[in-house]
């Protein structure tokens, strides 16, 4: 029996005409897929494409279908992995659009490639939606920011901010 597939989906408030681009556009796919890509001359059916993640996990595919602005199909593979399939739906929906995501394509014995997949999945379409509805790379937000205060750090600044310490490094 085969391992079941990954779905996931987010309600964007957005048109699907307005979202599409994302899913065929380096200068959007590096703000909420990946961290790096790269196409075969565009994004077109049967053009390849390279994906890549500051982890070094890599992946390279094809695009199978192309339906503007209604559904993406690639191929997907990772260093050492079988071929499996990603499919991008989007359905117009009160408030916006129903963007859907399903991996699939996993054999018999892919249980453990699907869990590794599913965490990399986890909020991917989240960012999407992040990125589509405020322009912000949401990755880039959830990273630890390091503050740093030009002056003194004063009782009453200490006080406002919360800062637990006298002097140093919190």
């Amino acid at each position: 029996m085969s391992v079941a597939p990954i779905t996931d989906h987010v309600l964007i408030a957005a048109k699907p005409e307005v979202i599409f681009p994302a899913f065929l556009e380096k200068h959007h796919l590096n703000r909420w897929l990946c961290n790096y890509s790269e196409m075969h001359y565009r994004a077109r059916e049967n053009g390849f494409f390279y994906f890549g993640w500051n982890d070094n996990y890599q992946v390279v595919g094809k695009f199978k279908a192309i339906e503007s602005p209604r559904r993406v199909v690639i191929t997907w593979q990772g260093g050492g992995e079988p071929v499996t399939e990603v499919e991008y739906t989007l359905e117009s929906a009160e408030g916006g659009t129903r963007v859907s995501m399903t991996h699939s394509g996993y054999g018999d014995n892919d249980a453990q490639l699907r869990e590794n997949h599913l965490r990399g999945w986890n909020g991917i379409l989240n960012d999407l939606k992040a990125l589509i509805e405020t322009g912000h790379d949401a990755r880039f937000l959830r990273r630890p920011m390091l503050g740093v205060f030009i002056g003194a750090l004063t009782p009453e600044r200490k006080a406002a901010l919360g800062v637990p310490v006298e002097q140093g490094l919190v």
